[in-house]
């Protein structure tokens, strides 16, 4: 590989010390020739000059192989002699494919008194731990040990068992989390500064009872690493479908790089005055919500559907023939705990259900509270009000909304960090019409929540920082470290003092004069006496806090 560099790729490499893949697997590379290079997953071993450099680097190719047989739902099955299987030397390729001349790693392995059957035999033996089929290496299994071909399998093999899995979603990482890891057999994450975006997800992994998500970034594809499930908040996608769409969009709506983006991924804000056209070229859905990419005034990005409206002219609606039954006509209405964002384009607000046409509303993409649901013949009506007041907006319908599920708000007492520059909104899950200001000050600031309510799958957060109050998602909050225990003082450093009659402490704001003639300074109200007199007499002294006994 060294010779061959510019010409030639592989999906990872391996040595001692690491594993790095360096292509997807998913698609073929380029370093076995023409004939193996669509059916493999080439790896590079780095050649190592020192015994416990090579043992290492064959336990790590012998697990990097064993973890991508798995996956991709294959068994061991050397093709060294027979020209069949799952695994499969340069050598091999040579012999019985053809597109190359090579015969690797052979002499390699031998240089160092090793050999391909004893790597093969890892690789198996590695592939039997992952599946549970054996017990891992330096635990103790009760099964009857038998040949590696008709493995026995331990006691309990779902301890430690890995399936993996394909996803196609998306993930925010917290701000508080465990790290990225490069498998999910490491014991702990490395530090990551990726937090608060928007990344694809594009595999899942459990391992035990441990659940991970690959993310990448969504527009590279570029890997950067397994993540715990707790760690991120996670949506659904489907896959991004292709559209030739107008749309008129507001100045000042802001585009994102990626769907379902964050502040971090702000990709322009819409120019000029008046509504502009955004012409949509591609559509996502990300849970509930519809995300368009596309491009206005020469700027692109991402925005969710409920940003804009549709140019095109709407489809005259038919008039019911006389004939159509009304016995479908029944009213039936329940109470409902969620909230919903009016669409920019919609039906208007209906006072009844039983209103033909709706009142045009100016009340679009902002958070309110739904508090019951309707159902009349064929149509479907949320009821909304002002989250914060008792205020009804009106009844709309169905389709003229974002709707979640929402449980009822909880009283909490506890203290985060926020960043400076987070958005605080006077109701949770708001927009931009909702805010209620931004953290102030430099550094990490301190969010005193008192309530929290959940909506959808997302926990948020009423409290108070730096004298501003509102609501922020959870997913920007991070727990304050603990603070370091303390130190047992010697029990001879406290004194002991007789109280004779009780006392308590008060806080006063009063001003004093101390008299000439005094008893002195005491540290505390309870010494008997003074240790020394005090000889200046300070016309103002500012006393704040009362002692009395009595």
């Amino acid at each position: 590989m060294k010779n061959n560099y510019q010409n030639a790729f592989v999906h990872a490499f391996v040595d001692g010390d690491r594993i790095i893949e360096t292509a997807p697997t998913d698609y073929l590379s380029w370093g076995v020739g023409a004939v193996g290079n669509p059916r493999f997953i080439n790896v590079e071993i780095v050649h190592t000059h020192d015994y416990a450099s090579f043992a290492r680097s064959m336990n790590n190719y012998a697990d990097y192989a064993a973890t991508q047989l798995q996956y991709y739902g294959l068994k061991p099955d050397s093709a060294e002699y027979d020209g069949n299987g799952t695994v499969w030397t340069h050598y091999a390729v040579s012999k019985y494919l053809g597109g190359t001349d090579h015969a690797d790693p052979h002499g390699y392995l031998r240089s160092h008194n090793y050999s391909y059957d004893q790597l093969y035999d890892l690789i198996n033996e590695k592939y039997l731990i992952k599946m549970g089929k054996v017990a891992p290496w330096g635990t103790q299994s009760t099964t009857t040990p038998t040949t590696p071909s008709k493995p026995t399998t331990p006691s309990k093999p779902s301890t430690g068992k890995l399936t993996v899995a394909a996803n196609n979603g998306v993930a925010q990482i917290k701000p508080t989390n465990s790290g990225l890891y490069t498998t999910v057999y490491d014991k702990t994450g490395k530090a990551t500064n990726e937090v608060q975006k928007t990344f694809a997800v594009s595999k899942t992994a459990t391992l035990g009872n441990q659940k991970f998500y690959l993310v990448q970034d969504y527009n590279s594809g570029n890997k950067f690493g397994w993540v715990k499930e707790g760690d991120v908040v996670y949506n659904t996608a489907k896959s991004p479908v292709n559209v030739n769409q107008s749309y008129s969009i507001k100045p000042g709506t802001k585009l994102y790089t990626v769907p379902w983006g964050t502040s971090k991924q702000v990709a322009g804000s819409v120019s000029g005055s008046g509504n502009q056209t955004f012409k949509a070229s591609k559509q996502q859905q990300i849970d509930k919500s519809i995300y368009l990419y596309g491009s206005v005034n020469g700027k692109s990005g991402w925005v969710s559907k409920a940003y804009l409206v549709d140019t095109a002219k709407p489809t005259p609606t038919p008039t019911p023939k006389p004939s159509t039954p009304t016995t479908n006509n029944k009213l039936t209405v329940s109470s409902l705990n969620g909230v919903a964002q009016i669409n920019a384009k919609n039906n208007g607000l209906f006072t009844t259900v039983y209103d033909k046409t709706g009142k045009p509303t100016k009340e679009v993409q902002k958070t309110f509270a739904v508090t019951k649901e309707a159902s009349l013949g064929g149509n479907k009506f949320y009821l909304v009000k002002d989250y914060n007041s008792p205020t009804l907006i009106g009844w709309v319908k169905q389709g003229d909304v974002i709707y979640n599920n929402a449980k009822s708000p909880v009283n909490v007492m506890q203290t985060y960090t926020v960043k400076p520059g987070t958005k605080l909104y006077s109701v949770p899950w708001g927009t931009y019409k909702q805010e209620a200001g931004a953290v102030s000050g430099t550094g990490n600031q301190t969010f005193k929540a008192t309530k929290q309510q959940q909506i959808d799958k997302s926990i948020y957060l009423f409290g108070t920082v730096n004298g501003k109050s509102g609501w922020v998602s959870k997913a920007y909050l991070a727990v304050p470290a603990a603070p370091k225990k303390a130190v047992a003082q010697p029990k001879t450093a406290v004194k002991a003092y007789t109280v004779t009659k009780p006392q308590t402490t008060q806080t006063v704001s009063k001003i004093a004069q101390v008299k000439p003639n005094n008893t002195g300074i005491r540290a505390s109200v309870y010494e008997k006496t003074a240790k020394k007199r005090c000889e200046i007499c300070r016309p103002y002294v500012l006393c704040n806090k009362r002692a009395c006994s009595w």
